[in-house]
């Protein structure tokens, strides 16, 4: 885990797949999450994340939908 996350230079790239990780979360999840979802402050500077929705394609030729 940590050689790949060594490994990316993009910042989006790297908190997502370290999210996906740490978290145990769907690529769906992932997708799905907002700047409002992250609070870096919380828990005495550990940081908290909450996921409120999901991402999901139906079908391989229909847009990508947000799940509430």
């Amino acid at each position: 885990m940590r050689a790949a996350l060594d490994s990316m230079e993009d910042p989006i790239l790297h908190l997502a797949v370290h999210l996906t990780l740490v978290g145990a979360l769907r690529e769906g999840e992932v997708a799905g999450l907002t700047p409002e979802d992250i609070d870096f402050d919380a828990a005495n500077g550990m940081g908290t994340f909450t996921v409120s929705r999901s991402m999901q394609r139906v079908q391989k030729d229909t847009p990508v939908r947000i799940c509430w």
